[in-house]
């Protein structure tokens, strides 16, 4: 094996982490400044760490509804 290479299951792993530490860390991102300028601006209610990882899963997925298909 080459050194520096990923097998196919190391890169697996490694992207499953990834993702996961990028959701969580968007999720806690989200619910912060909800909690902070949302709340505290508008005085609607706050919301938990799960709430915000679910607002950025649908703001990823509008995100990527909206993306342009224009590959010129």
């Amino acid at each position: 094996m080459d050194q520096g290479k990923l097998s196919p299951g190391e890169y697996l792993v490694v992207l499953l982490i990834f993702v996961v530490a990028s959701t969580l860390i968007s999720g806690v991102v989200i619910w912060w400044l909800w909690n902070w300028i949302i709340a505290g601006l508008f005085g609607v209610f706050k919301i938990t760490f799960w709430q915000g990882v679910g607002i950025g899963l649908v703001l990823s997925v509008f995100a990527g509804f909206f993306k342009s298909s224009n590959n010129k």
